[in-house]
C-alpha cells in the first residue's frame, strides 16, 4: 500500500484492481497497466505514440516493442516470489538501450 501512496497510485489501483492490497496484483498494476501514467506499460505506449510522429523511428520502435513483449509476457505472480530484481534489471537495460538509440537518431 505504501508504494501505491508514494506513487499517487492508491485510489487508481482501489478502482481498477477492486481486490485487497496485494503483491502480485500491485506489481502487475505498476508493471502492466494502460491507464496508469506511472505504469511501465503506459510510458511504453506513451513513447511509442510520440515515437510514430518522428521520422527515422523504426529501430527506437522496435526497441519499445521488445520492451513490450518481455513486459507483457512476464509472469508477474512468479516474480513477485522470486527473480523480480533481475526482471527489473532488465527492463532498465532494455530501456536504457532506448535512450542510447533516440540520442544516436535525433540528438547525435
Amino acid at each position: 500500500m505504501s508504494v501505491l501512496k508514494s506513487l499517487s497510485a492508491y485510489q487508481m489501483y482501489r478502482q481498477q484492481v477492486r481486490l485487497r492490497v496485494g503483491g502480485p496484483d500491485v506489481l502487475k498494476f505498476l508493471l502492466q497497466d494502460e491507464s496508469l501514467p506511472r505504469a511501465v506499460a503506459c510510458c511504453l505506449t506513451q513513447m511509442e505514440i510520440c515515437l510514430r510522429e518522428l521520422p527515422k523511428n523504426a529501430m527506437p520502435l522496435a526497441s519499445i516493442a521488445a520492451l513490450r513483449q518481455r513486459l507483457n509476457t512476464a509472469a508477474v505472480p512468479e516474480l513477485a516470489r522470486e527473480g523480480l530484481h533481475e526482471f527489473i534489471d532488465e527492463l532498465q537495460l532494455g530501456l536504457g538501450q532506448l535512450h542510447d538509440q533516440i540520442a544516436a537518431t535525433y540528438f547525435a
